[in-house]
């Protein structure tokens, strides 16, 4: 689905929390924050944003839908994550370093969508072959700017 450029765009603010669990490297806290846009078309809530990594340009687009939440990225980093309470999932993430196959367990998705902010809160366990596994548990606070 294409997204008209501003039309019926908000700005918003993202920050995005992250507190990573794994028995080699215990607990990490990553803590982002973007400005970008959101959007309401048929009844789903996208926000997008841009970010840099590695000096590559990263478009994100988060999706909220009335089921699921999912996170697709573009650019230097080319993944789609879905997040389905109770559910398992997989991925392909490509980045520079070369492709890896995520497999996703969502334990928990919860969204709070209010007026003026939208919250969300995944609590999931994320296992890339032979390089990770763990659990995540991500707050994404998406604020409007008026």
């Amino acid at each position: 689905m294409k997204l008209e450029k501003n039309k019926d765009r908000q700005k918003v603010k993202v920050q995005i929390t992250t507190d990573q669990f794994s028995k080699e490297n215990g607990k990490d806290r990553i803590e982002e924050f973007f400005y970008g846009t959101m959007v309401e078309k048929a009844g789903k809530t996208y926000v997008l944003y841009d970010e840099i990594q590695a000096h590559e340009e990263i478009n994100t687009r988060i999706k909220i839908d009335e089921d699921y939440v999912s996170i697709g990225r573009s650019g230097g980093i080319k993944t789609l994550l879905r997040f389905m309470e109770d559910a398992d999932t997989e991925s392909l993430y490509s980045c520079i370093q070369g492709d890896f196959y995520l497999k996703i367990f969502t334990r928990k998705v919860e969204v709070d969508m209010g007026e003026e902010e939208i919250n969300i809160n995944l609590d999931y366990d994320l296992r890339i072959i032979g390089l990770f596994d763990g659990t995540n548990k991500v707050n994404i606070k998406i604020t409007k700017i008026n």
